[in-house]
């Protein structure tokens, strides 16, 4: 995601810089040229705004699905846990069972 982000960046700064050189260098009035670097500006900034809006909510939906995903994972993990515990109790107490026969047996 970072590396897709550095060359949006990358693409969108290149061609504000060629923008205003090429403006620079064309032959038109100065306060012609001047409104054309603020129009640009100010279309750059929207252009970043928009991308940022956009790359927001990529990020809050995979942030979102991870998240289900994790808790969905943690409530099978719960439930196994649950039935392993079940199992474990079962064990120990058939154990203590032959345990307290074996006691009788000694205790005759």
């Amino acid at each position: 995601m970072r590396r897709d982000g550095s060359t949006l960046m990358g693409i969108i700064f290149g061609a504000a810089v060629g923008t205003v050189i090429g403006m620079l260098l064309a032959p038109e009035k100065g306060s012609d040229t001047r409104q054309k670097i603020v129009d640009n500006a100010k279309d750059l900034k929207n252009k970043l705004a928009d991308n940022l809006e956009q790359l927001s909510r990529e990020v809050g939906s995979k942030v979102a699905a991870k998240k289900a995903t994790l808790d969905e994972q943690i409530e099978e993990l719960m439930s196994n846990a649950s039935y392993k515990t079940e199992d474990i109790i079962n064990t120990l107490e058939e154990k203590l069972e032959a345990l307290r026969d074996k006691n009788k047996k000694y205790q005759k």
